[in-house]
Formats: structure tokens, C-alpha cells, sequence
């Protein structure tokens, strides 16, 4: 069984990192929100990738305030 991520979860990162930028940007933008919303929605790994890149955020943000 491979550990390696698969390119669709690689690009799923890559997307999730683009949408916390986006959203940190525009914190009280409804139609962001709902764009990110809708783009986690439609796939797992997107998700997936959204809630990895959340841990990462709050980890980063406990080490270097």
C-alpha cells in the first residue's frame, strides 16, 4: 500500500492553501465563503485537504504568534 499522496490530493493542498489566503484576505466576504464552501463540497479530498490545511494554520499560529 502506498503513503504517497495522489496527484488530485497534492492539487487538493495546493487548492485548500489558495482558499485560507483567500479567505484570511476577505474575512467577512460572504460570496468567498460560499465559493470555499461550495469548492470543499464537491470532492473529499478537498475537504481532506481543507482540514489538514486548517490544523496547519492553527499549529503555525500556536508556534510563531
Amino acid at each position: 500500500m502506498s503513503t504517497q499522496p495522489t496527484q488530485g490530493a497534492e492539487r487538493a493542498m495546493l487548492e485548500a492553501a489558495a482558499w485560507k489566503i483567500r479567505l484570511n484576505e476577505a474575512p467577512d466576504d460572504e460570496t468567498v465563503r460560499a465559493e470555499c464552501a461550495a469548492w470543499r463540497a464537491r470532492d473529499p479530498d478537498h475537504e481532506r485537504a481543507w482540514r489538514r490545511t486548517e490544523r496547519a494554520w492553527l499549529l503555525r499560529a500556536r508556534w510563531f504568534p
